[in-house]
């Protein structure tokens, strides 16, 4: 029983005690007795070997069961640190924090001397540090530490295979890469990150035991490195959507930039295409209808004109008349205005959008018209130009050119005076070297 109950020691001092009634009976007084002093010895000595039988059956069973106990409540401890660290990379998006909070949990959960995460480079030759617990971490980061794949080392190794490595015995393994900052290191275990079937990256776990690691830990800690993989994943998707949305932004910005300025030079160009237009007419741009009469005025109203400084509708009542004024613009540049006395019957907001509609539509015809009138303006002066030089063909000297020139630009623009002169050479300060010809 005490083999059940009590400790290792309680168990051999009941084995010892027993052995001692053993030796007693075999050879104590009373061996060599015969009858039922005999029997008793032989009853005695079967019940010891029976008892000590069942005795050492129940110690191996009871050290079983303390074996189960501690694997049991060491997976229920790694289960907990597992969902405590699922718990974390389900919530954070940023890659930089998510890996070090994970570390600092696995590390603290787990009770393990250092973690660290590796990263594997674009170029798939370098295991980087990426995250890292303690002082000690911070040290490596700031020298930005990398160990190349394929190097002697568990995380060299375990980048380039993508299967769990440990060196049970970090002063005997030779696989060990002895870290000056990690001097209490005496096992490490490293576990694969896997993106797919691509390795990504590894988990460093270090212990200041040696063998330290079970096959449960292998197990819990492979599934928090599942896990990382996961959350790195959905990081990196997450940081190329930013960097997308940012781009987008940014382009956005510069086409909104780009059209305002685009915006800004047709407004210019419109302008000073109008203001030139209407400067070189003679009549006036303008024109009025009243009852049935329609005259051309230039006048314009209080109303058109608050109508042109607000750019919006303007409606008023003059003489107990309703009075409509709507600016007429054309890409942001206002070229007149619009004055209608509105029948009082007639809704005001259906007759200011009627309005509004029709000059918007006015003013691309009328900048059309422009355009035609301008087109027919410059066909009409080439038509002069090719008449002179047609005219030309017919002239012998040199003179005579010169005659018909003067003689079809005074004609055409009827100038008064008109004069060519001819010279040898340019920009001459001194007249008597030049040729005048009239």
């Amino acid at each position: 029983m005490g083999a059940l109950f009590l400790s290792r020691w309680a168990y051999i001092a009941t084995t010892g005690i027993v052995l001692l009634r053993f030796w007693a009976l075999l050879f104590g007084p009373e061996r060599g007795r015969g009858g039922p002093v005999a029997d008793n010895i032989n009853d005695s000595v079967t019940f010891i070997l029976v008892t000590l039988l069942l005795g050492f059956l129940l110690y191996r069973f009871r050290n079983q069961v303390q074996q189960l106990v501690f694997r049991a409540n060491r997976s229920n401890t790694l289960l907990e640190a597992s969902a405590a660290v699922g718990q974390i990379i389900a919530r954070e998006l940023l890659l930089d924090k998510l890996l070090n909070q994970a570390v600092d949990t696995i590390r603290d959960r787990f009770a393990f001397y250092h973690v660290q995460v590796f990263l594997i480079d674009e170029a798939r030759d370098y295991a980087k540090l990426v995250a890292s617990t303690g002082e000690a971490g911070a040290r490596l980061l700031a020298r930005e530490h990398k160990l190349l794949i394929g190097s002697q080392s568990v995380i060299g190794r375990v980048t380039q295979i993508g299967e769990p490595v440990i060196a049970h015995d970090t002063d005997v393994a030779g696989i060990h890469y002895r870290n000056e900052l990690l001097p209490n290191t005496r096992s490490e275990l490293a576990l694969p990150i896997m993106d797919g079937d691509t390795i990504i990256g590894a988990l460093d776990v270090q212990s200041a035991r040696t063998n330290a690691f079970t096959d449960i830990d292998v197990q819990a800690l492979q599934v928090v490195a599942n896990l990382l993989a996961t959350a790195i994943r959905n990081a990196r998707l997450f940081e190329a959507q930013q960097r997308n949305l940012n781009e987008n932004k940014r382009l956005f910005l510069e086409a909104e930039v780009n059209l305002r300025e685009i915006q800004r030079l047709n407004r210019q160009l419109t302008g000073a295409a109008w203001t030139e237009f209407l400067r070189s007419r003679e009549e006036t741009s303008g024109i009025t209808l009243e009852d049935v009469e329609i005259r051309k005025e230039s006048n314009w109203t209080k109303e058109m004109l608050d109508a042109v400084k607000r750019r919006r509708p303007v409606t008023t009542e003059r003489q107990g008349k309703q009075i409509v004024a709507v600016p007429i613009m054309l890409r942001g540049e206002v070229l007149g205005s619009i004055e209608v006395e509105v029948d009082p019957t007639q809704d005001e907001s259906e007759s200011v959008e009627m309005i509004q509609a029709i000059a918007e539509r006015l003013a691309v015809s009328i900048d059309n018209a422009r355009l035609f009138e301008e087109i027919q303006e410059t066909g009409a002066a080439q038509q002069q130009i090719n008449e002179i030089v047609g005219r030309y063909q017919t002239a012998g000297t040199v003179d005579d050119l010169l005659h018909i020139t003067l003689e079809e630009l005074s004609e055409t623009l009827g100038a008064q005076r008109s004069a060519i002169r001819l010279s040898a050479r340019t920009n001459q300060d001194n007249g008597d070297s030049s040729q005048d010809t009239a």
